[in-house]
């Protein structure tokens, strides 16, 4: 069957591309700011997003510097390089349309990167699925040169504050604060969660979710819809502390 996703492609810095998926029906005026992970494409989103247009978001999603399009020179861009693309991104997509509010949604590395982003820019609520951590020293150096066996055993503690950007901009953000974990995570430890709850210091606008049996990377079409299917709810005020 063809494919009825109405979106405009175009290009937010040079060489790289975004997708802006227009609502079908009638538009919320919601905008949708997708993050993806690291060493993807943006259509990591691409079933979220056909799904939540469906319900009259606008979702937007674009590649960062250091995805697969990059071939051969993945090791070579920073989180410091990724970060710029997400303020470009993020100023491109806010001239798109005028929005009541914009949502900010990250996965992994692009949850990081969005908690990091609520430091910088005004939005009105953060989704921060299974989102990964990294240590301050480690911004400014490339991916080949992180000492991984480091990152590894840092990320097993509760991590202070004043040890990570991304906390430290979490702390501040006024906005409502959506945290997904999987039960089955093999790659974002408990400690990790534990650490972005803990920075989301206004109890009252925090819900947490536990995608029950499933593992870090959503794998099939069904677990992505489950995930379009938890931030359509909670924007509609739907969901509360509650395990799925």
């Amino acid at each position: 069957m063809k494919s009825l996703t109405k979106f405009i492609s175009s290009t937010y810095q040079p060489g790289y591309t975004c997708k802006t998926y227009l609502p079908v029906g009638v538009s919320r005026d919601i905008g949708l700011f997708f993050i993806h992970s690291s060493n993807v494409f943006q259509d990591e989103n691409l079933d979220v997003s056909e799904q939540l247009q469906k319900n009259g978001f606008t979702c937007f999603t674009f590649d960062m510097q250091g995805n697969k399009l990059d071939i051969g020179k993945e090791q070579t861009f920073t989180i410091a390089d990724n970060f710029q693309d997400i303020l470009k991104a993020f100023d491109y997509f806010q001239k798109q349309g005028d929005f009541k509010e914009i949502i900010v949604i990250g996965s992994s590395y692009g949850g990081y990167l969005a908690a990091w982003l609520s430091g910088q820019r005004k939005f009105a609520s953060l989704i921060l699925r299974a989102p990964q951590i990294y240590p301050n020293q480690m911004i400014s150096l490339s991916k080949k040169a992180e000492d991984k066996l480091f990152t590894k055993l840092w990320r097993q503690q509760v991590i202070k504050l004043e040890d990570s950007l991304a906390l430290q901009a979490l702390y501040k953000f006024p906005g409502r604060v959506l945290l997904i974990s999987s039960e089955n995570d093999e790659k974002v430890s408990p400690q990790t969660i534990k650490s972005y709850a803990a920075a989301a210091s206004n109890s009252a606008n925090l819900t947490e979710i536990l995608m029950s049996g499933l593992g870090h990377k959503l794998e099939t079409p069904e677990q992505r819809l489950q995930f379009a299917g938890i931030i359509k709810n909670w924007l509609e005020g739907k969901d509360r502390k509650r395990i799925l």
